[in-house]
């Protein structure tokens, strides 16, 4: 999967998603967000690939001079990449609030390509079952 909509993102637009996204989170989980952040940095590279060949960027956030936090993001998925010095944490998931500031941003042409990327998947995870139900029922 390429990246169509975040590599159009300014810095400001960036750090509204950031926020957006976290506050989100928070009021959801019912717990105190997180200082809002005052600068991003994006990692400039441009052919970052998961092991599944999909598009990414790594974005670092601060405040002032403190760095914060490490997101990714990909047109769809939006989570934070913590690693520490005792390994790495699980990560937030903000998809629902990326897709959010996403479909307010870029309106329909972002929706209908959120519905093909989702028929996609849902076609990978059937055709990955009818493998596994096809060699149950010759046994």
């Amino acid at each position: 999967m390429n990246l169509n909509y975040i590599t159009t993102l300014k810095d400001e637009e960036w750090i509204a998603l950031i926020n957006f996204s976290m506050q989100h989170h928070c009021r959801k989980k019912g717990i105190e967000p997180p200082k809002a952040i005052t600068w991003v940095e994006r990692h400039q590279e441009p052919n970052r690939k998961d092991l599944n060949g999909n598009q990414y960027v790594l974005i670092n956030t601060g405040d002032g001079i403190h760095t914060l936090d490490t997101y990714r993001a990909s047109d769809f998925h939006l989570c934070t990449q913590n690693v520490g010095l005792y390994g790495e944490y699980p990560p937030i998931v903000l998809d629902q609030e990326l897709r959010i500031f996403l479909a307010t941003r870029f309106k329909e042409a972002y929706v209908k390509s959120l519905g093909s990327y989702l028929q996609k998947q849902i076609d990978e995870e059937l055709a990955m079952l009818a493998e596994y139900t096809t060699i149950t029922k010759e046994k």
